[in-house]
């Protein structure tokens, strides 16, 4: 049997992992593309249905957060994009990227050895380095056609000394963390349905448990962060807590009396390293 680094993903080894009930039964399986998401929201325009999900083996232009490029090499990582209809059109909405990540670290929990923690909003991170990542797009909102969808990037095979040397000191990969070869058809399928069943907790209003989960996972939460918002302007200060909406509270007690902000979006770093995991 070969190595679960070397097993190729396929349709037929996907669905023969898939348990959830609509995720993932419309499947593609692209062995390169430009962006999964680029895919998506072709297919997401053309009627692809909710739970629809492209899945390819390699990317020449992945996309992260605030237009970053995410370093897609082929044979190797996790690269997918889920289809996401029938939004919410209130505050729940802004927790469908903190969900995801939840769904995420979950799937990595229940699959390997490894314990990953969140940094706000949906940065999968083992101590200080970066394993995985998630893009949120969202099109049509207040139309009946609304569609979101959501980006997954996961290092699941990637060696520490093939990374490229500018990532070797911010980023990791599960079988680097956990001393073994991950099997990628067989980690998206357990991703797929941890996410289902945060979708359906979404969809119904059942934030208090699902704020409480990303919360316990969240490492941003209680820090000392700098947050680079959109705009240019930098904020500091200790992040409390996850608003209703899934904005960042961030208060900074430099000004008289302290200063209270929510984060919507912007980039975080914490100032201050994660202690070490016992």
């Amino acid at each position: 049997m070969p190595s679960p680094r070397l097993t190729p993903l396929t349709r037929d080894s996907i669905e023969r992992a898939l348990t959830t009930r609509s995720l993932g039964r419309s499947l593609q399986v692209l062995s390169d593309t430009s962006s999964t998401n680029a895919v998506a929201l072709d297919a997401a325009e053309a009627g692809a249905p909710d739970g629809a999900v492209i899945v390819a083996d390699r990317q020449s232009a992945g996309r992260g957060r605030l237009g970053r490029t995410w370093r897609s090499p082929g044979g190797l990582n996790l690269y997918c994009s889920i289809i996401i209809r029938h939004l919410p059109t209130d505050e729940r909405l802004g927790w469908l990227p903190l969900i995801s990540a939840t769904a995420t670290a979950q799937a990595i929990t229940q699959m390997t050895t490894v314990s990953p923690a969140l940094k706000w909003p949906n940065d999968v991170m083992v101590g200080t380095r970066k394993v995985g990542g998630i893009l949120c797009e969202t099109h049509g909102l207040g139309r009946g056609s609304a569609y979101a969808v959501v980006g997954i990037g996961l290092n699941v095979n990637w060696r520490h000394d093939e990374m490229p040397a500018e990532l070797r000191t911010i980023a990791t990969s599960l079988a680097d963390e956990g001393q073994a070869p991950v099997d990628r058809a067989t980690l998206l399928a357990s991703l797929l349905l941890e996410l289902e069943s945060r979708l359906d907790l979404w969809r119904t209003g059942s934030l208090p448990s699902l704020s409480q989960e990303y919360q316990d996972l969240c490492g941003t939460i209680g820090q000392p962060v700098r947050v680079e918002l959109e705009s240019g302007k930098v904020l500091e200060g200790i992040a409390t807590d996850v608003g209703r909406d899934g904005s960042l509270r961030l208060i900074d007690s430099t000004t008289t009396p302290p200063t209270a902000h929510l984060i919507h979006s912007g980039d975080v770093r914490h100032l201050r390293a994660d202690p070490p995991r016992p």
